[in-house]
């Protein structure tokens, strides 16, 4: 796709969506860690999240968590929330701005979990995230810090885990380019691919 995207609203959001497709397999890609923003009990919060999959159809995203996360828990109380992704190569800023639903101990996260490896599935035999330790270390045990553990013994790893699907109510979009700045505003109805509104904004 050439740059005659820029100044074509439709045009832009396929691009968009044509970007976050790729993030999903390419490990390298700007969009494959996006920041996540959560209303946090002091203050607000952010954190680095990793992109798993992606239902254009559903007009939705989503990303894995541990149910005992503070993210986790804020999600829970207010599942309102905000992405925001930038790419230092194209110069461009993208926002999302949803809902989430958490999916644990269903049929969406036992899905999911039986695709993880056992390197990702590690990640959920931690102690309780952010919770204190006495010295520096992972939060593993011995037996599941092995090099040697095998899949059968993560099985455990998956009461702590989560998929949160971040249905797309709006998608914010900025260029910053010599030739002048372009922005982009995408509304959406309920899971719908199409937009419901969409406009032009001035940078």
């Amino acid at each position: 796709m050439n740059d005659d995207y820029r100044n074509d609203l439709s045009q832009t959001l396929e691009f968009l969506r044509h970007q976050l497709s790729r993030a999903i397999v390419d490990v390298r890609h700007e969009l494959h860690q996006v920041y996540l923003v959560t209303i946090g009990t002091a203050y607000p919060e952010v954190r680095t999240v990793i992109l798993r999959s992606v239902d254009w159809e559903a007009n939705s995203i989503a990303f894995h968590t541990d149910s005992r996360s503070k993210k986790f828990v804020e999600l829970s109380q207010n599942v309102k929330t905000s992405f925001l992704g930038y790419s230092h190569k194209k110069k461009y800023q993208i926002r999302f701005r949803g809902r989430t639903i958490l999916n644990y101990n269903n049929e969406v996260a036992k899905e999911s979990w039986q695709r993880l490896s056992v390197a990702s599935r590690r990640c959920y035999l931690v102690s309780s995230p952010g919770s204190s330790l006495e010295e520096a270390g992972s939060g593993l045990n011995q037996e599941t810090s092995s090099a040697d553990l095998q899949l059968q013994s993560t099985e455990i790893g998956f009461n702590h885990f989560a998929v949160v699907t971040f249905v797309i109510e709006e998608i914010e979009w900025l260029l910053l380019a010599r030739d002048g700045h372009r922005r982009a505003l995408y509304k959406f109805g309920e899971g719908q691919k199409k937009p419901i509104d969409q406009t032009w904004l001035c940078p």
